[in-house]
């Protein structure tokens, strides 16, 4: 029986007629015919289970989202989620006559049709589907309000503009060792309640990644420490793996740009933008499109195949580029504040500098390209310039949602460089040649394919 208690309704011979008239593409995001009543859900994703070509009806609805006209949409194949918890499907995308409905939560009342079999993938959150609970997020006890509270706005903003993924775990720490070994303790807690490792388990692999000086909470104590003993507000978040947990991991150090630490000359303050949550909330978007599983094991693995992933400038670059582009159409917008000077994010100075610095580093590799460069090789250009790279292409198919409604979608079942082809119509080769002419123009030549916001230029 699907769905716990729904009864299965014989398929009316109506809607066997509408369905079979309509072209396949059709199908790729829900489609809600107001004359029957029926809404077509592609694909479901029930925990690990997948059911295909649904028609249900519908009973509350419990929320909607942002709408525009369904001719200016990006069609998508993004899987709907059905929480069992609370008994809410969730729609990310579902057109509705002349109209595209985004993140749309209801009930369904009754399962009018669906094919046969469902089929077991991914851990749940491994499948592109949106995760039907919200993100966790610890805090180290010495740092102040203001970064739960600015980690959590940034986060939230981030979840409302591109959709809930993870399941994802956001832990922050400070510069105070026992507040730290307290955030390691809950750590370890936590993987014991999930089931994921016993406190044995989970206390060696603390000391054996500290042995490897690869300890996740020592380690990023540490560079907050080095911050206030250098006089330098620096710092370094990452996401760090646990997929073999079916969860994503994410760690950090100490904010400055939301806490009230004095550096140098003692002007220094808060800033009121915080994008590195949403460049690492970007990075967990992007891995929820690929399986969890081992290929040929079938059982749940830590590694991401670089045939799903890609290059290094397209995992970074997009996580840069969308980091900024979302920061200033959630501060435009007013979903985010503005910065203490009163200003929106510039989306434009923040890729001005990255050009900037990413031709810097360009300049060290002679007769380079945006495919040569990865963590060791031009770093800083795999970053600065991948981002431009990612502003190149959404620019060229018109769309600052190809990635998020094409591209990610497609990972799994295409691999990278199939999907980088039927989204951006070119394949990555050719594309590199393109972006190298594009790398000659001047900076306000390049600066024209950006998206204008308010505080932009």
């Amino acid at each position: 029986m699907l769905f716990r208690n729904w009864a299965l309704m014989k398929y009316s011979v109506y809607f066997c007629l509408l369905l079979s008239q309509l072209p396949s593409s059709a199908f790729a995001t829900d489609k809600y015919d107001l004359s029957t009543g029926y809404l077509l859900i592609p694909s479901v994703m029930v925990g690990n289970i997948k059911y295909t070509n649904l028609v249900v009806t519908l009973g509350e609805i419990i929320s909607a989202g942002s709408s525009r006209p369904s001719s200016t949409a990006v069609s998508t194949i993004r899987p709907d989620t059905f929480n069992l918890k609370n008994g809410h499907l969730i729609i990310p995308a579902v057109v509705v006559g002349d109209k595209e409905y985004k993140n749309v939560r209801t009930t369904i009342e009754d399962v009018i049709s669906y094919d046969d079999t469902g089929i077991k993938v991914a851990d749940s959150g491994f499948n592109g589907e949106w995760y039907p609970e919200p993100y966790a997020l610890f805090v180290a006890e010495d740092l102040p309000l203001t970064v739960r509270d600015g980690v959590t706005k940034t986060l939230d903003a981030g979840v409302e503009l591109w959709g809930n993924f993870g399941p994802m775990e956001y832990w922050v720490l400070g510069t105070d060792a026992s507040a730290a070994l307290k955030l390691q303790s809950m750590y370890c807690a936590r993987r014991v309640d999930q089931q994921h490792q016993t406190e044995e388990q989970c206390n060696d692999e603390q000391i054996r990644r500290r042995s490897q000086g690869n300890n996740y909470f020592e380690n990023y104590l540490q560079i907050g420490l080095d911050a206030i003993k250098e006089d330098e507000p620096r710092g370094n978040t990452g996401v760090n793996g646990k997929r073999e947990y079916g969860f994503q991991l994410i760690i950090g150090s100490a904010p400055w740009s939301v806490m009230n630490r004095t550096f140098r000359d003692g002007t220094w303050t808060p800033s009121g933008h915080l994008n590195t949550p949403l460049h690492e909330y970007w990075h967990v978007i992007n891995f929820a499109h690929m399986s969890n599983l081992d290929s040929e094991t079938g059982s749940a693995t830590y590694k991401k195949p670089v045939s799903k992933t890609g290059p290094v400038w397209f995992t970074e670059g997009s996580a840069v580029y969308m980091a900024s582009l979302g920061m200033a159409q959630l501060t435009s917008s007013g979903k985010l504040p503005r910065n203490i000077y009163g200003n929106f994010w510039n989306h434009w100075q923040h890729m001005r500098e990255a050009m900037t610095n990413g031709m810097a580093s360009k300049a060290d590799y002679p007769n380079s390209d945006l495919g040569d460069y990865d963590y060791e090789i031009g770093r800083d250009a795999a970053y600065r310039l991948g981002a431009w790279g990612i502003a190149y292409l959404l620019h060229k198919v018109g769309s600052q949602d190809a990635l998020l409604d094409i591209m990610l979608p497609n990972l799994e079942s295409l691999g990278w460089e199939r999907a980088f082809q039927v989204t951006f119509g070119l394949s990555s080769s050719e594309f590199y040649s393109e972006f190298e002419e594009f790398l000659k123009l001047s900076i306000d030549e390049q600066l024209k394919i950006l998206p204008f916001f308010e505080g932009s230029h």
